[in-house]
């Protein structure tokens, strides 16, 4: 007899998805079960001109370095779900040199 596949949680959509809208935020991921997933993630970086926000769900299995922290978690002793969305962030602007060749003619 296969096991029952886990089921999506609504919460864990919301959840997702609220905190992927937060300032800065690339995509957040919600931990469900060991082998499920639910992924938020921003298309484009947010600017000022913006009059919308657009988003991506992913449901799912989950990716490599999604599974290399459960393997962490379950280590840890951490249940499931686990409570809190683990974010990526959009990288930060790099801040310009002051060399010769950076210099504005």
């Amino acid at each position: 007899m296969k096991p029952t596949p886990p089921k999506v949680t609504q919460s864990s959509i919301l959840k997702a998805v609220e905190t992927a809208l937060l300032p800065g935020v690339r995509s957040a991921t919600v931990l469900q079960h060991p082998k499920l997933t639910v992924v938020a993630t921003r298309r484009g970086k947010p600017t000022k001109r913006d009059k919308y926000d657009e988003l991506v769900l992913t449901i799912g299995r989950p990716n490599h370095r999604s599974s290399a922290f459960i393997k962490k978690c379950l280590k840890a002793g951490e249940s499931f779900p686990v409570h809190r969305a683990w974010l990526q962030w959009f990288p930060e602007k790099r801040k310009q040199r002051n060399s010769p060749r950076h210099s504005v003619r």
